[in-house]
Order: C-alpha cells, then structure tokens, then sequence
C-alpha cells in the first residue's frame, strides 16, 4: 500500500473568479501575489530546448566510494556529532559519513 505523492499543479477551482474557471495551482499563487502587492509578475519563460544527442553508449565505469578521493573538495572532519551540511560551507549536494562502532567485550 504506497502513498502517492500529490500532482504539481494541480486543477483547482478558483474562488475568486466569476465563472470559477479551472486553473492551476501556480496561477493562483501569481494572481495571489498580483492582489496583495499590487505588482503583476512577470510573464513565465517558456521551457528550455532540449538538444537530440542521439545514442550515448557508457563504455566504462567506475565505483562510487573508490574514487572518494579525487571528487572530495574538503578535508574530512571528525565530530561526535555532525552539524547540518551549510556549516561544513556546502550548499548543496552530498555529505559522506561514516561511523565507527566500537564494540568491548563484557
């Protein structure tokens, strides 16, 4: 029994127009702020183009945690207790940890 995640823009009624047309989720958050600031957003862009490259064929491959090395920006930090990824001055992307459990002997 998995739960399915809700659409991203949704149809939903709109209260506020007359004939309550159907619209999306993202323009009743762009008529929502035209409303209270008094300024219209500025017209969406259109989606970028996607380029054909055709075929691309992976003729090598390489082991993620073997080459930790050379994809490292950093050096490695030892804590007791890590701290969230922006004090460690990364903004995005991965953090590695790792942990070692001591085990003793009754």
């Amino acid at each position: 029994m998995g739960v399915e995640s809700p659409p991203v823009a949704r149809k939903i009624q709109h209260p506020g127009s007359a004939d309550h047309s159907v619209c999306t989720a993202l323009q009743m958050i762009r008529a929502a702020i035209a409303e209270h600031t008094g300024v219209e957003p500025s017209p969406r862009q259109p989606p970028p183009r996607i380029a054909a490259y055709g075929a691309v064929t992976l003729t090598e491959s390489a082991l993620l945690l073997d080459n930790l090395d050379g994809l490292a920006s950093g050096a490695a930090v030892d804590t007791e207790e890590p701290d969230i990824m922006e004090e460690y001055g990364q903004r995005c992307g991965s953090n590695l940890w790792r942990a070692v459990v001591c085990h003793s002997k009754p």
